[in-house]
């Protein structure tokens, strides 16, 4: 069945069509009535050739030059037109091959729960000594309704799960590989890529025990490849997840931390339908939090979060958006638009990935990846939605007394090459000194303000609330200035003139402020609504 679209182009290819053959009909016409006219021609040359020999032949021979031309203008002009015409016929022709009204949607809504959707694993559990039981817990945050969703998994695109670790917990990233391994159907999952991030090792980092890597790369399947990637000098979170996106072969990048657990068997179908809906999304997956101290999960289940930024450029998540309505989102099962996401536990076209630059090559160690690709999707044309029928465990570093691991150490090497010959080289932040890791954050911050906001009100508001002012002492300007002459800013800058991205103005009215009811913090009339 044809829609109104369709018809109105139908119609006007039978048109001309008809308009292809009159030109045809008035081409032959033509023709002849230039072949009789050229035998006129020729007929009166001969009657006067004695007398005018040379003037006649010379008039009549320009005149069937510009015959000539005139027919060979007309005959190249019905050409074209034809060929136009052809291609749009065959164009139609092939669109309507593609359409299938009897085809089965992508996913659908069954009458009944599927009961084995959190319990059913697809690798034989006794082989995988690191995975959990964790069904309570999945019916407990789980929407109810998830569990009637049925997917047509043949038109899915196939995904490549990408892992980075850094002085991570004994056991953690076991756990993370076998719970997606056992939870994801395995025509989906192409590959998992570990990223290892443990070069130039301080003194309190804990290298991976060999045991554990081994049976890492012994939990792959016929249908699932395991890497592991070494890194050889330390490249920290975002250009990690970077090298391992390049080394990846899925339609599909999902990026999770090396400290997560999936929860239930179609955590990744419920994340790709809505790229599926709209190729230029970041699906977010839910996130439950894991206890660091004795890995349990909480009571009660992750509401219907937004993610945010403080005006200190800390990412964090707020409940409800609009002020004082609590209601707005009363359906606890679709996907819903938010302006930030966290670094990682999301899924992205690969294209999509790579059409918005990836991750800024010169974000160091760790700070500014997790507002950096969410902010400049939504600038060049994408968006960001969490999906709440996707859910995952994560593990957050709360007990750092207890468990260590953070911050992550930074080695001397990118010590020395940030520190800025200006300014007396303390870097104060509120009048006080930084210490590394902090100014390393700052830094990664600067630069992608300074790339993605220019000259905006916003930045300097920023500057004046973090800095003390809104103008950068000489030290802190250094960072802004190093994204003009570095390659990996020279390319974000590019990119962004050629995906016609948006200023930040339109960020807050059209992003910011429409999905929140509030404005971005730096602006005149924001309110602290983050949680």
């Amino acid at each position: 069945r044809l829609s109104l679209g369709n018809c109105v182009l139908v119609v006007l290819i039978h048109i001309c069509r008809l308009g292809w053959l009159l030109f045809m009909m008035d081409l032959r016409h033509r023709s002849r009535a230039v072949g009789a006219s050229m035998e006129e021609d020729q007929k009166r040359q001969d009657e006067s050739l004695e007398q005018e020999v040379k003037y006649d032949s010379r008039r009549l021979s320009a005149g069937r030059r510009k015959r000539l031309l005139r027919t060979s203008s007309r005959a190249m002009a019905y050409l074209a037109f034809g060929f136009f015409f052809h291609m749009l016929i065959d164009f139609t022709q092939r669109q309507g091959e593609n359409v299938n009204p009897r085809e089965e949607p992508v996913f659908w809504i069954a009458d009944d729960d599927e009961e084995d959707f959190v319990a059913r694993t697809y690798y034989p559990t006794s082989q995988l000594k690191a995975l959990r039981d964790v069904r309570d817990e999945a019916e407990r945050f789980l929407p109810r309704i998830c569990g009637r969703y049925r997917f047509e998994r043949a038109r899915l695109p196939h995904a490549s799960v990408i892992i980075t670790v850094q002085n991570e917990r004994p056991g953690l990233l076991l756990m993370t590989v076998q719970s997606i391994i056992a939870r994801t159907p395995p025509e989906l999952l192409l590959e998992i890529i570990v990223v290892v991030d443990n070069a130039e090792a301080g003194p309190e980092d804990r290298p991976i025990d060999p045991s554990e890597l081994l049976d890492i790369k012994q939990s792959a399947t016929r249908a699932t490849r395991i890497k592991v990637l070494n890194n050889s000098v330390r490249e920290g979170c975002a250009r990690s997840r970077l090298k391992g996106a390049q080394r990846a072969s899925g339609e599909v990048l999902v990026f999770v931390d090396s400290h997560i657990e999936m929860l239930h068997s179609t955590w990744l179908e419920h994340l790709l339908v809505p790229l599926l809906d709209n190729p230029r999304t970041m699906a977010v997956q839910t996130i439950e939090a894991i206890d660091d101290v004795n890995l349990t999960y909480g009571s009660n289940p992750a509401g219907h979060w937004f993610g945010v930024i403080t005006d200190q450029l800390q990412f964090g998540y707020q409940l409800y958006a609009f002020p004082n309505v609590a209601d707005l989102h009363a359906v606890d099962h679709i996907p819903w638009e938010s302006p930030f996401g966290p670094g990682s536990l999301f899924a992205i076209y690969r294209t999509e990935f790579f059409r918005l630059g990836g991750y800024d090559k010169g974000l160091l160690i760790w700070g500014a990846e997790n507002f950096e690709l969410a902010l400049k999707s939504w600038m060049c044309g994408g968006r960001v939605v969490f999906v709440p029928c996707s859910r995952v465990g994560h593990v957050y570093r709360t007990h750092l007394s207890q468990v260590a691991g953070w911050p992550p150490t930074v080695p001397y090497r990118l010590e020395q090459a940030i520190q800025s010959h200006e300014g007396d080289g303390r870097y104060h932040v509120d009048g006080v000194p930084t210490e590394i890791f902090s100014r390393l954050v700052a830094r990664n911050d600067i630069r992608v303000l300074d790339i993605w906001l220019e000259d905006h009100p916003a930045k300097f508001e920023y500057y004046r609330r973090k800095f003390g002012s809104s103008n950068l002492s000489n030290e802190w300007q250094a960072f802004a200035d190093q994204t003009r002459t570095d390659s990996a800013g020279i390319h974000q800058r590019a990119l962004k003139r050629k995906n016609k991205c948006k200023d930040f103005e339109w960020f807050d009215r059209h992003v910011y402020f429409r999905i929140l009811g509030v404005h971005n913090p730096w602006h005149p009339l924001a309110k602290k609504t983050w949680a």
